[in-house]
């Protein structure tokens, strides 16, 4: 966020413009026309950066380009991310294992979460990165590559209770349905044996009853 430097340099082409003399002397020998590609190349990039969202009675259209203050949302997410950052830090400077890249859980995990989370819930409402100033969205990169990558602190544990869990159930279910097939199997063996035994009982019994009438 250099509005300062910016309007320097804008004020600094236009008045080599507007000063024919100026002008003629630095613009004829200027063959690669440095001033007016320097010129175009700052205003562009304020202007594609979205660079005056960031203040107030800020707009891209105003000429010459004006800025008031800070904004409400820039102020709050400054201040949010200077929180984050100073908890960042005071690890890092205490554990030399976060440069060294070992992969590892951080204390910073536990003990910057608030910080990180305040910021990340501020940044996400402050609507869609592209209407959002490029400085910030900048700076909540660098965080949330900070946070994810080298801290490794990756708010998946609930998640990957719930997959493992669900995996636990769907790789048992093969195991149920074959103990059910199995047991479904034997009480129909087992109904087959007392039938065809009754048959028999009753084939039996049919047979004697016809032999004594026959007498």
């Amino acid at each position: 966020m250099c509005p300062e430097e910016f309007i320097d340099v804008y004020e600094a082409s236009k008045d080599i413009e507007e000063d024919h003399d100026c002008r003629d002397l630095i613009m004829n020998s200027d063959i690669l026309r440095v001033v007016h590609t320097t010129h175009k190349f700052v205003t562009d990039l304020w202007t594609n950066g979205q660079c005056y969202k960031c203040y107030t009675d800020s707009t891209e259209e105003s000429e010459p380009p004006s800025y008031g203050d800070f904004s409400n949302n820039t102020v709050r997410f400054l201040a949010l991310y200077n929180k984050t950052w100073e908890c960042f830090n005071n690890h890092t400077t205490k554990n030399r294992s976060f440069d060294m890249g070992i992969d590892m859980t951080h204390p910073v995990c536990k003990d910057c979460d608030q910080f990180y989370c305040d910021l990340n819930k501020h940044y996400k409402g402050m609507g869609a990165a592209s209407t959002i100033c490029i400085d910030i969205v900048e700076m909540m990169n660098t965080t949330r590559h900070s946070w994810s990558k080298n801290f490794k602190c990756i708010k998946h544990k609930k998640d990957l209770a719930v997959v493992v869990s669900m995996s636990t159930v769907l790789s048992l279910l093969p195991v149920f349905f074959y103990l059910a097939a199995k047991c479904l199997s034997k009480k129909k063996v087992i109904k087959r044996g007392d039938v065809s035994r009754s048959g028999k009982s009753e084939d039996h019994n049919y047979i004697s009853t016809f032999g004594s009438n026959r007498r």
